[in-house]
């Protein structure tokens, strides 16, 4: 089994290149890979590189699917990314665990676009990826963040379905309703149904809010202070990090070298 970069292995398996990458789409793709020892998906191939995130259980233990208020300690920037409790987590207890044989296969302080909408926007999904990748941020929040570890944008989400027109024409909130409900949520890999995730992505208009994804599928804003959600790390893997063998499923994922 010959190894395979990531971008061989777009090809090879015919992703689609959709905003800015080639992405896994569906209600269960093969994409499936071994990282640290645990399970996690490939969202898809950005440049050349591998875009990872954490597939394992569920735990208040550790750092992955950690249940957690997006900042507690700064009152004055809440929703920046950067002073999160959310960002310091990820990238000091979090990558702490990851053994140094992975930690050199992740690209280090990967560039994250912090741009995003207004409060209570529920944009299409296109317009909220112009979003992310805008400077539109609060005050002075900061248009990106250099970190080893992220989380998915809200149009990771969006486009990790292979639903059809209606994920483009209806906004983003209202996805748990009518057909987006059978065409975008139910054919989306990313979404939880028990489980609300955090994103990255933070209100441009107002430093209390960032965007999650519910788990009847919809994308909204929810104050940094309130209820804890769930986050799963996500990294970008260096270009030269290849795929050495596996299939992509649940039961044989992927193994990855250098």
């Amino acid at each position: 089994n010959p190894s395979m970069s990531g971008s061989q292995l777009a090809t090879n398996v015919g992703l689609p290149n959709v905003v800015g990458g080639y992405r896994y789409q569906g209600a269960n793709p093969n994409n499936y890979v071994s990282f640290n020892g645990e399970a996690y998906r490939i969202i898809g191939v950005f440049n050349g590189q591998m875009k990872i995130i954490y597939w394992g259980s569920f735990s208040q233990e550790g750092y992955c699917y950690l249940k957690i208020k997006w900042n507690e300690q700064d009152a004055s920037r809440p929703n920046a990314w950067f002073n999160s409790t959310v960002a310091k987590e990820l990238n000091k207890g979090y990558w702490n665990t990851i053994s140094p044989t992975y930690k050199t296969m992740v690209e280090n302080h990967k560039v994250w676009r912090l741009g995003g909408p207004e409060h209570m926007a529920g944009p299409l999904r296109a317009k909220m990826y112009e979003y992310e990748n805008s400077e539109k941020v609060y005050g002075d929040n900061g248009i990106f963040s250099r970190n080893n570890v992220g989380l998915m944008y809200p149009s990771d989400y969006a486009y990790a379905t292979n639903g059809g027109n209606v994920c483009d024409s209806l906004g983003l909130s209202v996805w748990n309703t009518g057909n987006a409900k059978t065409q975008c949520v139910n054919t989306n890999w990313l979404l939880n149904r028990t489980y609300a995730q955090w994103t990255i992505t933070a209100t441009n208009d107002s430093k209390w809010y960032v965007f999650f994804v519910g788990t009847s599928g919809y994308i909204q804003d929810q104050a940094v202070d309130v209820n804890g959600l769930w986050v799963r790390p996500v990294m970008y893997l260096k270009s030269n990090v290849v795929i050495t063998g596996g299939n992509g499923t649940a039961s044989n994922p992927y193994t990855l070298g250098m």
